[in-house]
């Protein structure tokens, strides 16, 4: 189900953004819906990825642990 937002933007930035849609045959609503529905997708692979990481590590005998590290020894030369 659809919900409807209300965004609030500069008229010139929604002029410009409309323009872009224009050239692009779509509109700034799809534009802006497009654009959130492919960040939360990105975030949730993220999420789903360091999961599975720390799945395999556990398969195979590893544990991850805490970083027990600085930076400063991390790049001590």
């Amino acid at each position: 189900m659809n919900k409807n937002i209300t965004l609030s933007l500069d008229e010139e930035v929604i002029e410009k953004v409309r323009l872009v849609a224009a050239k692009k045959k779509t509109s700034l609503n799809a534009m802006v819906r497009e654009y959130l529905t492919h960040m939360a997708e990105r975030e949730n692979r993220a999420k789903e990825a360091v999961h599975r990481m720390r799945e395999i590590a556990e398969q195979g005998g590893m544990e991850v642990g805490k970083v027990t590290w600085g930076r400063e020894e991390l790049h001590d030369r």
